[in-house]
């Protein structure tokens, strides 16, 4: 009877925050195959605006150039179940190329809808903008179709930006205000 190989050394896992259920870290390349899988579903992507990975080595050249964290210190950071460290899927912040804005975005596999998942990392993700890397506000932005991210933006206290209700594409855009988070997470004396 052989000995099993060691198993090859894993890089540092860059938690960026840990929820009651959640882990939220920076991508890695061993998140490749899952990140593939969360963008071959048709259903996943139907409002996301974005194209399939090719194959797995396409999911892993993203990983690789993924440069977010460095460039702003935050990005979307890969979502595991706590209990047995399974892939959900992805949820934080991107500072948009466009606009210099910071948005809340989240994607999870099919599996993983309405279990709460995107609501309880995306709070993670604001509280992140605000306390730690001193946002003054975060938006969001949703097809008019996609009544389930309205849902979470709705639950994450983001409003409807009536300044620009509507971005370029065409989609509903919300804002937080750093000033309104923290009013509406103060805890009492």
């Amino acid at each position: 009877m052989s000995t099993p190989a060691p198993a090859a050394p894993q890089p540092p896992s860059a938690v960026v925050a840990t929820t009651p259920r959640l882990i939220l870290r920076e991508f890695q390349p061993s998140d490749a195959p899952d990140l593939y899988h969360l963008n071959s579903d048709p259903e996943v992507l139907r409002y996301a605006g974005d194209d399939p990975f090719i194959d797995v080595a396409d999911a892993l050249a993203f990983v690789h150039a993924y440069d977010n964290y460095a460039r702003d210190g935050y990005g979307r950071w890969a979502v595991l179940r706590r209990d047995d460290q399974t892939f959900l899927g992805w949820s934080g912040l991107s500072r948009r190329a466009d606009t210099g804005q910071t948005d809340i975005g989240f994607r999870f596999l099919r599996s993983a809808w309405r279990h709460g998942y995107a609501t309880e990392s995306a709070q993670a993700g604001l509280r992140l903008g605000f306390e730690q890397f001193g946002l003054e506000q975060i938006i969001a932005r949703a097809e008019p179709e996609n009544t389930a991210s309205l849902h979470v933006i709705a639950r994450l206290g983001l409003r409807p930006d009536t300044a620009q209700p509507t971005t370029a594409d065409g989609m509903l855009r919300f804002i937080l205000r750093r000033i309104d988070w923290e009013r509406s997470h103060r805890n009492p004396a």
